[in-house]
This record gives structure tokens, C-alpha cells and sequence, in this order.
């Protein structure tokens, strides 16, 4: 799993303390599973649980099922889903992919080919949406908004959680 730090640029909130409060760790290791899964939201919500007594805000972005959340969280106040269509979704992992312009259909995905792992997400996130929508969970529709657009509804969202 790589490490890598967040650098601010022209675009960064300004109000941000420092470099420091981002916090970055990208990959998922090759035959991650559930357990990996749970693992990891574990060490996040640790990570955020900490900040919060010092008085700070913490954000934890990636995959996580309603369900997987231990007992006493509650998901209603506290979880977004960032959401989109089939189609975006696929186009969306297809650019994450793409290499140079070129989109190698032979790579791996954690283990898997690409195709199958773009496929399964696509699939996924109907069930994804159904979960959350069921648990009450916030659901920001990304289809066609820009990141600023969606960084302002996540804000939004927060702001009445407080």
C-alpha cells in the first residue's frame, strides 16, 4: 500500500491548518477482501475518533456497507454516499485505468481483470445505493457534478449534521 502525503495547491481551501491535517493512503492490496475492509474502516474510525477529542473534524472516504459499521455508529448522521449512474461509474473507472490513452483490458484489478472489476462495481452500486438509502445515509448523486459541486453538497451535508 502506498503512503502519499496531500500537497496543497491554488485550489486548496485555504482555511486548512496545514498540509498536515491530509492524510492520504491509496491502494487496496491484491486479494483484499471483507475482512481487509472491516480492518481498515476499524483504523480510520479510530484515527477520526482521536481527532474528534482534539476538537477536529475527520473525513474517511472509501468503500463502506452500512452494515459493516460497528454497533453504535450511526450511519444517518455520518455517512455519504457519493453516488452515480452505471454509466458514469464505468466511464469514471475506465479513466482511472486508461494508461497513456490506452486502456489495457489485460491488467489487474486487486487481483482480478479490470473488465470484471469495472463490472462488478457498476453492478455493485445498485445494491450499494439500496443499502444506503435503507439505512437512511445521505446520497450525493455525482453523476453530473463537477468535484467542486460535489465537495460543496458533502459541506453541505456536514453542516447539518453538526
Amino acid at each position: 500500500m502506498r503512503n502519499n502525503s496531500y500537497r496543497t495547491t491554488q485550489s486548496s481551501p485555504r482555511h486548512f491548518r496545514s498540509a498536515g491535517d491530509f492524510r492520504f493512503e491509496f491502494g487496496v492490496p491484491d486479494g483484499a477482501d471483507r475482512d481487509w475492509r472491516i480492518s481498515e474502516l476499524k483504523k480510520w474510525l479510530e484515527i477520526g475518533a482521536k481527532a474528534t477529542e482534539k476538537g477536529v473534524s475527520t473525513i474517511i472516504c472509501g468503500f463502506v456497507r452500512p452494515k459493516d459499521l460497528p454497533d453504535g455508529y450511526d450511519a444517518r448522521s455520518q455517512m455519504i454516499l457519493l453516488d452515480a449512474d452505471g454509466d458514469t461509474v464505468r466511464e469514471r473507472l475506465i479513466g482511472r485505468y486508461t494508461k497513456n490513452g490506452v486502456f489495457d483490458e489485460m491488467q489487474k484489478v486487486i487481483g482480478r481483470p479490470v473488465d470484471d472489476f469495472i463490472t462488478g462495481n457498476v453492478t455493485y452500486s445498485n445494491t450499494m445505493r439500496e443499502e444506503c438509502r435503507v439505512a437512511g445515509c445521505a446520497i450525493v448523486d455525482t453523476s453530473n457534478l463537477s468535484p467542486e459541486k460535489v465537495a460543496k453538497e458533502i459541506f453541505g451535508i456536514l453542516k447539518l449534521c453538526r
